[in-house]
Formats: C-alpha cells, structure tokens, sequence
C-alpha cells in the first residue's frame, strides 16, 4: 500500500511495521529497518497513523535490536534517543513508550538504577494517563530489577500483575517475557513446577504465534529447570542446545551467550573445563562492546574460573 501511495511518510511507516513485526518474530536481520526510521524526522509521521509515533517507536525497538545482536552500547545509546525524541513531541503516550522500552534495554544491561529511575517515571505517567499497555510493560520491568536485586517476592508480585494485564489486554507479544521472568523466579526460589509451568506456557505461545523472540529465553530456563530437578544430563543438553540453536540462527548474540554461559557453568561442575571453555569463548570473544555490562561481566567471571 506504501509502494502505491508513493510518499516517503507512508514509506517510512511501512518500514516500521515490517522490521518491527520482523523483531517480535525473532528474524532479527529482517529488523534493521529500525535504524534508518529511528533517524528520521517524528514530526513527518506523527499526524499520520494514531497512537504511538513510529519514530519514537522505532529508536525505542532500536535500542532493543541493537542489545539482542549484541551492541549493548549501542542499545543505551538508541534507549536515551528514545526518550529525547518522545520528550519532543506533544502525545505522552510516546514518553511512556519510550520509558518501558529503554527501561528493558537497561535492566538488559544491568544498569539497575537507571532502569528503575525510567521506570517509576513512566508508571507514574501511565497510571496518570490510563496507558495500560505501557504500565504493564513497565511493571515487567520492575519485576526484573526485583529479581536482579534478589527479591524474588516482589519480582513475583509485578510479574504477575503485568502477565495479568497483558492479558485482559490481548497484547499477546510481551507475554513471554513475563512467563520467562515468572519461571525465573520461581526457578531461584526452588519452585520448580511453577517453573516448567510459564516455560511450557511460553513455549506454546511460541509455537502458535509470532512471538518467537524469547524462543532462547525460554529454552534456556528450561535447561536450568532440569538441572536443577536433577535430570539426565542429555535432556539438560537438549534444552541447552535448543536454546544456543535458536539464538544463533535468530542472531540473537545476547541470548546466546547468556544459553552459553548457562551451559558452560554445567559442564564445568562436571570437570569438563576444557569443553566449557570452547562452549563459552566464541561467544564472549564475539562481543566488542557493553564489557562492563552484567551478562557479559558473569561470562568473564566464569572464563577466569575455568582458566580461559
């Protein structure tokens, strides 16, 4: 409909929306539209489709694309244009926007207290405005600074709380981030049937929709799932190998070296170093950015550990 219309403003939505449904459906490659729509000018397309302004839509889902392929510097750098662009136009929506989506590049990240400083704005201004989708967008964010900080009992309680929005709202895209972030609470607290439980739920959601983005994610929790119920260490292999299968044809470079970090502690705890190395360094070896930051930070701490 764009190529018929024949404007640059109904070209640039168009990019949008195709890198955009590209991002959630894990073809990440098929999502570096973002870029060139996030560079371009908010005020040519905020009057033409309602809602969101898909600039300020675009450097926000940027900011996630670039930490996923494995650019953490770069995503901080898209998550701060997020937000400026959002602070310069006249919708609030777009500030809430911008607020959920660089909250998760920086809890990504491990940058806690930025991230929380994004999102006690944004929930205040979601909450004020009857954004719902944001508020519960941000909520799962909450739930995973909670976790990172080692409260699993309020991690709980947001996720839950944004699971259950998310639903009433049929924004079926984020819910299995929210499931991933349940099981992974449930998984540290020891309640492991609860966390095969959201894992299965995302997983189906996987399988029967198009958000294949946290395929890895989920994959990964599973493995860790396993181990921890004391399973056959082919099983827990299987869903390791599944997870580091998936991130690497997505180019998920973040989700891989978080499966392959997850799966080199393994094999090191059973005096296979050696192979745990070789499992881990490509990986890490792959990044030239975002050292610093918190899953690449664990990689190097287990890298010193096995010698490498």
């Amino acid at each position: 409909m764009a190529e018929q219309i024949e404007t640059p403003e109904t070209r640039l939505v168009a990019t949008m929306l195709a890198a955009n449904a590209a991002l959630w459906a894990g073809r990440i490659a098929d999502a570096a539209g973002l870029e060139r729509v996030a560079a371009a000018d908010p005020r040519v397309v905020g009057n033409l489709v309602p809602g969101e302004n898909p600039v300020a839509w675009a450097c926000g889902a940027e900011g996630w694309r670039r930490w996923l392929v494995g650019r953490p510097d770069g995503a901080s750098t898209s998550a701060r244009a997020a937000i400026a662009c959002a602070r310069s136009q006249p919708n609030p929506i777009d500030r809430a926007m911008a607020l959920g989506l660089a909250a998760q590049v920086h809890v990504w990240r491990g940058d806690l207290d930025d991230a929380a400083r994004m999102v006690d704005e944004g929930r205040t201004l979601a909450v004020e405005r009857g954004f719902g989708l944001w508020n519960a967008v941000l909520r799962g964010a909450a739930g995973e600074i909670h976790l990172a900080r080692g409260d699993t009992a309020l991690a709980r309680v947001e996720l839950s709380a944004a699971l259950e929005d998310l639903r009433r709202l049929g924004v079926l895209v984020h819910v299995p981030a929210m499931l991933s972030g349940i099981a992974e609470v449930s998984l540290r607290v020891g309640h492991l049937s609860e966390a095969f439980a959201a894992v299965d739920k995302g997983l189906e959601l996987v399988r029967t929709t198009l958000s294949r983005w946290r395929a890895a994610e989920l994959w990964r929790i599973r493995g860790e799932a396993l181990a921890a119920r004391g399973d056959r260490s082919d099983a827990v292999a299987e869903s390791f190998g599944r997870a580091l299968e998936i991130a690497g044809s997505q180019g998920a470079r973040a989700f891989e070296l978080r499966a392959a970090t997850a799966l080199a502690r393994r094999l090191a705890a059973r005096g296979r170093t050696a192979d745990a190395r070789a499992m881990l360094v490509p990986r890490y070896e792959a990044f030239s950015e975002g050292l610093e930051t918190a899953d690449l930070q664990a990689a190097h701490v287990l890298l010193g550990a096995l010698g490498a």
